[in-house]
């Protein structure tokens, strides 16, 4: 494509954008860890079979003590960020770990902020 060509495309998509706007209310920001108010940790249950992410939730705020507020966000299957509101209960949770759900492991492991999803191995647990 021609330079000519280029800048005229450009300049007519920033024509096109620039009519666009953002509205915070039809947008609500969505839940992410923030270091300022959540402790957030990644709880991956070691199963092939989806499971019930309601059950998830409901067994391990009762087995870990936590709030039943605590926000369980799912990530994927059987793979969910945990946002715990208090240091001290992820220190708990590590500390009391390994997990189980319905008899499968739950490898628990804390996320921390300048961590990509990706980068954090859900394949080992402490004993």
């Amino acid at each position: 494509m021609p330079i000519m060509e280029e800048i005229d495309s450009v300049n007519n998509l920033t024509a096109k954008t620039s009519l666009l706007e953002f509205n915070e209310e039809e947008n609500p920001p969505q839940d992410t860890p923030n270091q300022n108010t959540h402790f957030p940790l990644i709880a991956k249950i070691m199963c092939e079979k989806p499971l019930n992410n309601n059950a998830i939730k409901s067994t391990l705020i009762k087995a870990w003590g936590i709030p039943p507020k605590t926000k369980f966000n799912p990530i994927e299957p059987n793979t969910l960020a945990v946002l715990l509101e208090s240091e001290d209960d992820r220190r708990q949770i590590w500390r009391l770990s390994p997990w189980s759900f319905r008899g499968n492991l739950i490898v628990v492991k804390p996320w921390l902020p300048e961590e990509a999803l990706e980068e954090i191995d859900l394949t080992r647990f402490q004993i």
